[in-house]
């Protein structure tokens, strides 16, 4: 997968799925105001993650792997953050796929998700 920027903050995510390690291009990674509680280990070895923001979730512990990645990331100055619209939601949503194989950046925020949809990890 060559997507670089994934978000998807603000919607209703219990979990990450592990699919999201096979994404070897992904350099930033918003998973904020989810309901997320537990983070796959996946992202501790993620080496090409730079920014990484997971505020606002409901975690009760994170795997060894991501908090050594994460003093990683800071110590050589990158980023990791813990810390409704009028239009037609299914347009914005095939509209930001589109612009996504271009920009190789997918923005699937305030849609509300319970799960990822399987062709965003393709």
């Amino acid at each position: 997968n060559s997507l670089q920027t994934f978000i998807i903050s603000y919607n209703r995510l219990s979990s990450l799925p592990t699919t999201v390690g096979g994404m070897t291009a992904l350099s930033d990674l918003s998973i904020s105001s989810n309901q997320i509680v537990r983070l796959p280990p996946i992202l501790g070895v993620m080496t090409s993650l730079t920014e990484v923001n997971i505020q606002e979730n409901l975690f009760d512990e994170h795997p060894v792997e991501v908090v050594q990645n994460a003093l990683v990331m800071q110590k050589q100055t990158k980023q990791w953050h813990n810390g409704i619209s009028a239009a037609n939601p299914l347009a914005i949503w095939l509209s930001r796929l589109r612009t996504a194989r271009v920009t190789k950046e997918f923005d699937a925020s305030n849609f509300r998700l319970e799960v990822i949809p399987a062709e965003i990890l393709l």
